[in-house]
This record gives C-alpha cells, sequence and structure tokens, in this order.
C-alpha cells in the first residue's frame, strides 16, 4: 500500500513537471516544441559521424549509445517480432531461434525464457517507469542486454533514476515527426530518401536517424527488421482485437486495460499496410502469427510457424 501511494505521489509530481515544462517551452522555443518536455532541459544529444551518439545529463556525459550498422555485422535469416498480446501464450517460444527476437514493452518478460536470449528489446512506454511489475522487468534482463530506447523515454529514465539503464548496450532513436530539438513536422515534410510515405504514413528506411510511430511500439520493431534486412520476420502477439484481456503476462486481477490501440487502431492499420509493401519491394518475407487478430491477414499474411501443436 505504502509503495502505491509514492508512486501515485510520484507520478502526479512528474505530471506537474511536464505541465509547467510545457509552459516554459512555449515561451522559451515557441509553437512545435512540446514534444522536448521529456528531456528538456537537462539532457542534451551530441551526434557522432559513426551513428553513435552521446547522451549527456546535467552537464555530465552519462553514456554513450552504439550504432545501429554494428547490428548489421551478420545476416539475419529470421526475426521474430514479440508484442505483449494475449495470443504469445499459444506461442511455442522453444522455436524461436537464439539471438533472432525483439522484445516490445511488456514481451520482455520472455527475455530469460529464450534460447540465447532476444536480439534486442525496445521500451518506449513510459508506464514502466510508473508500474511496479513493468519495471522489474527492466531489472531482471541481462547486464549487456540490448535495449531501443526514443530520446523522450530516455530523459524520463534519466530523471527518474540516473543509473536505470547503465547496465545496458543502449540504442537510441528518435520520433520521425518530433525531431530532437527541431519543430514538430507532417508526415509529407518527411525526407522521402529516408521514409517510405503512403496512407497518411510513414515507414523508415533507416533507424539511426529516426523511426516512425504507427501507434504501437510494435511499428518500431517492424523498422529494425527491415534495415536488418531479415528473409522472413515473424510477428507474434499482435492481436488489437482483445485489447480487454490481460497481456500475456498478467493476470485478470492485475492487467492493464490497452485502450490506446483500439483508439489508434486506424493509425495502426494505414502503418502496417505500408511496412508491408516495404518488405516485399525488397523481396523480405513477414508473416503475422496471431491466431486471433484484428488486423486482415491481407496484409500480413498468416502463419501457424510458433503456434503450439
Amino acid at each position: 500500500m505504502l509503495n502505491r501511494i509514492i508512486a501515485n505521489i510520484s507520478k502526479f509530481a512528474d505530471k506537474l513537471r511536464t505541465s509547467i515544462a510545457r509552459r516554459m517551452i512555449l515561451v522559451k522555443f515557441g509553437k512545435g516544441y512540446r514534444h522536448i518536455h521529456p528531456y528538456w532541459p537537462f539532457m542534451k544529444i551530441n551526434f557522432k559521424e559513426d551513428g553513435r551518439h552521446e547522451i549527456v545529463f546535467k552537464g555530465k556525459k552519462v553514456y554513450t549509445t552504439k550504432s545501429f550498422k554494428e547490428l548489421k555485422n551478420r545476416k539475419y535469416d529470421e526475426i521474430v517480432v514479440f508484442g505483449a498480446g494475449p495470443s504469445v501464450k499459444q506461442m511455442d517460444i522453444s522455436k524461436v531461434k537464439p539471438e533472432t527476437a525483439i522484445l516490445v514493452n511488456g514481451a520482455m518478460a520472455l527475455a530469460n525464457k529464450l534460447k540465447g536470449g532476444p536480439l534486442m528489446c525496445a521500451v518506449f512506454d513510459y508506464a514502466f517507469l510508473w508500474d511496479k511489475n513493468c519495471s522489474k522487468m527492466l531489472d531482471d534482463l541481462p547486464v549487456g542486454t540490448k535495449l531501443l530506447v526514443s530520446d523522450c523515454f530516455l530523459g524520463y529514465a534519466l530523471r527518474k533514476n540516473r543509473h536505470l539503464l547503465d547496465k545496458f548496450d543502449l540504442y537510441l532513436s528518435f520520433s520521425a515527426l518530433h525531431p530532437y530539438y527541431k519543430p514538430e513536422r507532417k508526415v509529407q515534410q518527411l525526407p522521402k530518401e529516408d521514409f517510405k510515405i503512403g496512407y497518411d504514413s510513414a515507414f523508415s528506411y533507416n533507424p539511426q536517424k529516426a523511426m516512425f510511430d504507427g501507434g504501437t511500439i510494435l511499428t518500431w520493431a517492424l523498422q529494425v527488421a527491415y534495415y536488418l534486412r531479415a528473409d522472413t520476420t515473424y510477428i507474434c502477439g499482435l492481436d488489437l482485437g482483445n485489447f480487454n484481456e490481460p497481456h500475456f503476462y498478467e493476470t485478470e486481477k492485475n492487467k492493464i486495460v490497452s485502450i490506446g490501440l483500439l483508439r489508434d487502431y486506424q493509425r495502426i492499420e494505414n502503418f502496417m499496410r505500408l511496412a508491408s509493401e516495404s518488405f516485399k519491394e525488397q523481396n523480405l518475407k513477414i508473416y503475422n502469427c496471431s491466431p486471433v487478430t484484428k488486423l486482415p491477414y491481407s496484409i500480413f499474411p498468416f502463419s501457424e510457424h510458433f503456434i503450439k501443436k
């Protein structure tokens, strides 16, 4: 009970801080910069020519992130992208090859169950910093785990716990529509040499520069899989239609209802159609392994490859 009270007080304090910061940003920078509030004014990023980033917090260098180019030092026959949908319970994760899984948000609960561990974990959801069960997933990940974060999440993490991410090999990407210390932009303003644009959405060719947020963190993972040119990409846990059910790692009593996926469904579908076209253009195969999904299988064909027999 006491921990919950402390957590609620902390969340309220951060909301208050965010409200004040946004007002100060409006005065200092003008319209279009409200997205910088998670890291302004304490976090700065120095961009290096080799794709790495130096992270400075309160005047001190705290991290040097990895370059995505380093991930291309091997050939990927397949990559398995895991969301946290209830259908993951039906998956035979023993079939996942070592270092081929990208685990997003709550799917990190699988990290210690995979043979050889995951290729990468990804977390952008601020809720991970406030929810006890979710933050424990970060704590439980092994030292040296490759962790993909956004600049916004990194800013929140540093403010909440300066050493929270010390044990990880950090990979950093940016929101295409909310560039670092630049005004927000529209989809049609994105450079066409870096993005495929269509359906009022976009698909990044290079996560080192930026990635498009298609309504769920799983869209970021798909852009990474495309960048690594995996022959086959499998998607597990992309259910969408059963948002009122517990995530695969939750119980009915402690579930977090994800209404955002229902609210953003059309945005998600638009992105997935564009993603499907992007993969096909490079002759890369991609399948949806969720047996129950709102997303039409005409976008990503169904595969029962990981379904338990």
